[in-house]
């Protein structure tokens, strides 16, 4: 899988219109979450959190 969370969030802030917005915000919401999340799959919160 390619690393998606930097690209994602830099593009978020140079979003152009309310639509592209979205767009890009939409990709980089799991992106963010997901290396969280299973660098700390281990501890039973951070899975309660995560669903």
């Amino acid at each position: 899988m390619p690393p998606l969370f930097a690209p994602t969030l830099v593009l978020v802030p140079v979003a152009a219109s309310v639509s592209t917005f979205p767009a890009l915000w939409e990709p980089m919401a799991p992106a963010s979450q997901t290396p969280a999340f299973t660098e700390h799959a281990e501890r039973r919160t951070v899975r309660q959190a995560d669903l």
